[in-house]
């Protein structure tokens, strides 16, 4: 099964930023882990926006320490979304992992 970036932006908030970051602080997460192995299609610049600007912060202010992301078989479109936002946010110096 293939899963694209087509998503709304107050579902991808949702699914990020109340339920994944509740469950990640309600459990002692340390890391975020996103599975982008089947992904096909971009990103869309709101959601890279968002997870530079909001995202990550709230990350940082709620113990996650981790962004590790999984690109193998991903599409060529999806693996240069994926590259976008990871060298957008290591210049910052969060922990990247690819």
């Amino acid at each position: 099964m293939l899963h694209s970036y087509f998503i709304e932006q107050f579902e991808f908030e949702q699914s990020v930023l109340v339920k994944g970051l509740e469950h990640a602080k309600a459990n002692g997460g340390v890391a975020w882990i996103v599975d982008s192995s089947k992904a096909i299609g971009a990103m869309p610049q709101f959601m890279i926006d968002f997870i530079d600007n909001e995202i990550f912060p709230a990350f940082v202010n709620n113990g996650i320490k981790y962004f590790i992301t999984i690109s193998s078989g991903a599409t060529v479109v999806a693996k240069r979304t994926i590259a976008k936002y990871s060298e957008k946010q290591m210049v910052k110096t969060y922990n990247m992992l690819r």
